[in-house]
């Protein structure tokens, strides 16, 4: 492949009209920003064809460096054009200097347009930012005014990128790509949506045990430093003084969950106990007796309940659950065997029987709206489908001005 490292005063020949594959726009800019900003954030890339017509291409990043690896879409045409990378961290931005380059005519050319491939990573980053928000409100709880500064900043960002997307993208793949362009998931013991993707697909839905807290636990000693255990069932009874501080470790070694929302519950209310989570690489959110949630952006690995030494517990009752969603339901056990579930969907009343590890099979979309739920006790149903694209972000920007509300703050 031939590659080009980008320079601002120098332009660039991404190859000939038609080209496709064969060139890869390397952009050395990364490890500056990722030392000034942050490491883990997201990159952008707009591509500007005879300065005029502006489209969202993708950017690999690879070590400390931003990868364009150039598609007939960016060489349909011949003539002049720019680009600029952008990097995306918690709401701050890094911009590169506009990139000027060239492509060649070619004895065939056509009109450009921006497929799929293309699209679907720059909506998918509008829905990112889109979470972004809501995990800034959920995060600050403390700071009622900051949270929702904060949430509303990064809505403001996320509807700019949203609408230029929308205005600037060639339009002859508008209506019949952005309609599929986001997947999205919906949890909870019945789910529904009206946002559909016209486009019928195959609907990814499992269904998992709402307590996602496997038994026995990762660690389960009869006594530790002065306290005596009973476990039955997921339920932990404690009894002593604590002699030194006590952490037993729940989940199983190798645990992981992705990102998402996640709530803990169970804690007694007694001082020096607690349920705490590890996630992102650092100890986060812990219940004391009234639930605690907490947005994921990578993976959840850990948790622990916790003695501290000194307090004493008199059949103090510890009924640990971790499940997804921002609320704390009541304590239900664990559910291993997840087969042979039935679940059914709506409309047409159709009926599934889940498979191993309580995947469904052979479930397609119903626009513009559908519901999934099973009778089955103590589980959940998560199902990823695609959403229409335009509906989606209003449905992310409704859940956002809710958020920013709950904080104290004005839309």
């Amino acid at each position: 492949m031939r590659e080009i490292i980008a320079n601002p005063e120098v332009r660039m020949v991404l190859g000939r009209a038609g080209e496709n594959g064969v060139t890869a726009v390397i952009f050395d800019v990364v490890q500056e920003w990722q030392a000034e900003v942050g490491t883990g954030g997201t990159l952008q890339l707009l591509v500007q064809m005879d300065y005029q017509n502006t489209y969202p291409a993708v950017a690999e990043l690879q070590g400390n460096k931003a990868v364009w690896r150039v598609t007939a879409v960016d060489t349909a045409r011949s003539g002049d054009g720019q680009a600029q990378l952008s990097y995306l961290l918690n709401g701050k931005i890094a911009k590169s200097a506009c990139y000027s380059y060239t492509v060649l005519p070619s004895l065939e050319e056509t009109a450009g347009a921006v497929p799929p491939e293309q699209v679907n990573p720059w909506y998918t980053h509008i829905g990112q930012m889109a979470r972004e928000a809501h995990t800034t409100a959920i995060d600050a709880k403390d700071s009622a005014t900051k949270s929702a500064a904060a949430a509303k900043a990064d809505a403001a960002r996320a509807k700019e990128a949203a609408d230029r997307a929308a205005d600037k993208a060639p339009k002859t793949y508008t209506d019949t790509t952005f309609a599929s362009a986001i997947r999205d998931t919906l949890v909870g013991t019945s789910v529904s949506t009206s946002i559909v993707s016209p486009v019928t697909h195959e609907v990814e839905c499992k269904v998992y045990s709402e307590n996602l807290i496997s038994f026995p636990f990762r660690e389960q000693p009869a006594s530790w430093k002065g306290v005596a255990f009973n476990y039955e069932n997921g339920v932990i009874t404690a009894n002593g003084t604590a002699t030194d501080n006590i952490y037993l470790q729940l989940l199983p070694n190798k645990f992981k969950m992705g990102a998402g929302s996640y709530t803990i519950s169970g804690c007694p209310k007694i001082k020096g106990c607690l349920i705490q989570a590890n996630y992102d690489g650092k100890w986060g959110r812990y219940d004391s007796g009234d639930g605690a949630s907490f947005a994921v952006e990578n993976e959840l690995v850990g948790l622990l309940v916790q003695i501290n030494k000194g307090t004493t517990v008199n059949n103090a009752v510890f009924k640990p659950k971790l499940q997804l969603g921002t609320s704390a339901t009541p304590f239900t056990p664990y559910i291993k065997d997840l087969a042979g579930i039935t679940v059914t969907q709506n409309p047409g009343n159709k009926t599934f029987i889940t498979g191993a590890g309580g995947r469904v099979s052979g479930m397609k979309s119903i626009c513009p709206g559908m519901s999934i739920e099973t009778d089955a006790p103590n589980v959940m149903i998560a199902a990823t489908y695609n959403a229409d694209t335009k509906k989606f972000i209003g449905k992310k920007f409704e859940e956002l001005n809710n958020a920013i509300l709950s904080m104290g703050g004005n839309i």
